[in-house]
């Protein structure tokens, strides 16, 4: 089964965390989420912008799924019927 890795998930949970906020005023919501969003922005600083330019890296750890690196260089006809 391929892989569908994905790199800008936590930085957009943060983004809807806010949006969320921002549209509810739910104070107890961010609050209760705050411990999540705290090891989601670690989880950025840490493992996200491994030399530390300040922008989210992705490595691939499988070998499974697409060639992500060069998503313009495929077409639809390179996907055979189970989507690999």
């Amino acid at each position: 089964m391929p892989y569908y890795g994905t790199i800008d998930a936590t930085p957009l949970w943060l983004v809807l965390l806010h949006e969320t906020w921002r549209w509810t005023a739910d104070i107890a919501l961010v609050r209760g989420l705050m411990p999540n969003a705290e090891r989601a922005l670690e989880w950025i600083d840490r493992y996200g912008d491994v030399d530390g330019d300040g922008f989210i890296e992705y490595a691939p750890s499988s070998s499974k799924g697409r060639n992500t690196f060069a998503p313009f260089t495929t077409s639809p006809s390179d996907v055979n019927s189970r989507g690999e």
